[in-house]
């Protein structure tokens, strides 16, 4: 979909009273797709979405924008339970590295980039966390 197709979609959805959470996760979708993290983040959390939901994408999208808007420790408890889903497992890694780098527990950032570069499945995850790790051997 392309960015006006996403401000459509949500413009239909906006100021409805819709109770089907089917249509919430809707509006949060395409609100997390139009990096409208503050709106997604509450969308989700009326929708109670926890880390320990069986959503793994609706945990996804709610970790990522908690993570965007500067709350890092809610931010990892939500992306911590993602390590064990294949398709945010890098990400979700990632950013646990990011928030440990950023508390600084540098040996843990290491670990959890070289874990990307090693085993991780995403090409775009893989090549960031191998950059990272680079980075970090240049600041030495």
């Amino acid at each position: 979909m392309s960015h006006n197709q996403y401000k459509e979609a949500l413009a239909l959805l906006s100021g409805k009273t819709l109770k089907d959470p089917r249509f919430k996760n809707v509006q949060a979708s395409l609100s997390f797709h139009l990096n409208d993290y503050a709106k997604a983040k509450t969308i989700l959390e009326e929708l109670k979405i926890a880390p320990d939901t069986k959503q793994t994408d609706a945990l996804f999208m709610l970790a990522e924008s908690v993570y965007q808007l500067g709350d890092s420790k809610r931010a990892e408890e939500l992306f911590t339970p993602l390590q064990q889903d294949v398709a945010h497992k890098d990400q979700a890694l990632f950013r646990l590295a990011e928030i440990a780098r950023q508390n600084g527990q540098k040996e843990s950032a290491l670990k959890l980039f070289t874990q990307i570069v090693e085993k991780g499945n995403d090409p775009l995850w893989k090549r960031l966390a191998k950059k990272e790790l680079e980075l970090t051997a240049l600041s030495k």
